[in-house]
This record gives structure tokens, sequence and C-alpha cells, in this order.
């Protein structure tokens, strides 16, 4: 019994010393950290998305405040909080702009054959690791969620097969870009509305209308009709792209692509295209009833029986 004791007693002596050895050492070799990484991070976000370059929003405040380097800032921050933060550390932070992710396909199930059906893990890299995947397209989403698993917004979802962005709980991180295998998803600006080639195939314009019904075609409409020149179609790339910085949602393009809807556009550039549409409808209706009429003045002119006098 008192050797119990005694263990207990000399185990006890052993834990306040070095209970007391670590409290003296906190104290001897404590390094104060800056109370402004503190507040910085206190206003971030806390996603701790990564988006930033940084393992997480305290790893960013860190290095915000004791390593600033020029341009440095966080990608999901709304202006309000990267001014709030300027305010702590004495300093302006240059505004970026906001950004959205957006898919540059419209592989939807309905739009696109299917070609086979894939047994495996439902992971879009597993699947583009071992073939083309279940749609005729091999350059359509995939569409089994690996930019959904990776999105701390939820921002993201699965629709008929295809990846679907929320605009408004977006906030431009780029998880989901680096995530997708097909490179799909890209980053534009954040505006009232958005024009996008809803498409990535590279393959001529036959085998496109073959494997899906709104695919591009690269017959170059979209340039011809764009004031601003801001699509281009590269020689050999098949495939229309638009330059965000040019593009200034006229909507022409997308009403001129309303055969195979390869463009699509949100928010307020919907209402011009419909206006553009019906305007094109009008004009040829007004054609085709000034051609009616031409054709029936034709006819009646040829029926009518000639009233020429014959001199005796």
């Amino acid at each position: 019994m008192n050797e119990i004791i005694m263990s207990v007693l000399v185990m006890g002596l052993i834990a306040i010393v070095l209970a007391v050895a670590l409290i003296i050492s906190s104290k001897k070799f404590y390094v104060p950290e800056n109370p402004l990484i503190e507040k910085v991070a206190a206003l971030l976000p806390q996603a701790n998305c990564g988006a930033c370059g940084f393992p997480g929003c305290a790893g960013f405040a860190k290095a915000f405040v004791e390593e600033p380097v020029p341009g440095m800032r966080c990608p999901v921050a709304s202006a309000e909080v990267l001014k709030a933060i300027g305010e702590v550390v004495g300093r302006n932070i240059a505004e970026g702009k906001p950004m959205r992710a957006v898919l540059h396909c419209n592989g939807r199930h309905s739009n696109v054959q299917k070609v086979s059906e894939y047994i495996g893990i439902r992971s879009c890299a597993a699947a583009h690791m071992l073939y083309t995947g279940d749609k005729a397209c091999r350059y359509s989403c995939i569409g089994y969620g690996d930019c959904v698993k990776v999105c701390l917004f939820g921002a993201i979802t699965i629709e008929d097969g295809i990846s679907v962005f929320d605009a408004e709980k977006c906030t431009g991180c780029g998880l989901c870009v680096k995530e997708c295998p097909r490179k799909v998803i890209s980053l534009v600006q954040k505006r009232i509305s958005n024009v996008r080639i809803s498409c990535s195939s590279h393959d001529r314009g036959p085998v496109v209308r073959k494997n899906c019904k709104v695919g591009c075609i690269a017959c170059g409409k979209c340039v011809k009709v764009c004031p601003k020149e801001a699509i281009t179609v590269a020689p050999g790339s098949n495939l229309a792209i638009i330059d965000d910085e040019k593009c200034i949602l006229c909507g022409k393009c997308v009403a001129e692509c309303d055969t195979m809807h390869a463009i699509t556009a949100d928010g307020r550039v919907v209402k011009a295209v419909e206006i553009i549409i019906k305007k094109k409808q009008q004009e040829k209706e007004e054609k085709q009833k000034a051609a009616a009429l031409a054709a029936a003045g034709a006819a009646g002119n040829a029926a009518a029986p000639d009233t020429k006098e014959v001199k005796s």
C-alpha cells in the first residue's frame, strides 16, 4: 500500500515539476503576435478555401500583415471587407474585379448522345483517366460532381448531367476550376449578366452536330455580328471564344446563334436577345409579305389581256 502511495506522489511531483517548467518556458520564449493579425483574420470570410495561395485565412492574415506583397488579396472577400481590412492595416487595398465560375458546356443528357454506361467510382477525375466518358462528346462535362465536392459555398449543383452554378453564391475562389479534369470551367467577371460559349469541343462541325444538339460548329456568324470584335475563332480550334473584357453584353451573338444555342446568357442579356430575335422575325415576315405581294403583282400583270388597239 505504501509503495502505491509513494508511486502516486512521485508521479504527481514529476507532473508538477514539468508543468512549472512548461509555464516558465512559455513565458520566457513567448513571441508576441502582432494584434493586427487577429483583427484581419476576424474580418476574413473564414472559408479557408486556399484560393489566396495560403493554407487558410489565418495564414493569409499573418502574411498580409507581416510580409505584404503588392496585389495580395482575398479573392473571396467583398469590396466592403477589403476596405475594412485596409483601414485596420492602414493602407489601401486594390479592389480586384469580382469573379464567378461558368461552365463552358451545355452537354445535358437531353442535348448530347449517351454512348456507354460508366460503372465505377463516381468521380470525374477517375472517369476521365479511364475513358472519355459516357457522353458522345469527349470534351463535355462529365457531371459526377468533383466541383460540387470542393465548393465551400454550395454554389454548384448537378442537373441533367452537367454542373450548374449559382451566380449569387459563387465567390470566384477558383477551386472548381482547378478540380475539373476536363477544364470546362473558367472564371469570368461577375457582372449584371454574362455571355459565354457553352461548348468546349474542338471537333469539326459535322462531328459536333452528330454528337450534340447545341455544340459550337465554329460557323463564324457570331464573329461577324459582334460590334466590338470580342469573339474570335482561332485557326484550327473549331471553337469560338469570347473576350470578357471587350464584351458589352449586347446579346447579338446569342441571337445569331439561336439555331445551335452554343452561346448562352443570363440576366438582362436574355431580355435583349428576346427583343433582337423578335425584331429579326418581324423583318423576316415583312420580307415574306413583300415577296408575296411582288409575286402576286407579277402574276396579275402576266394574266391581264393585251388591250392595245390594232391599226387597220
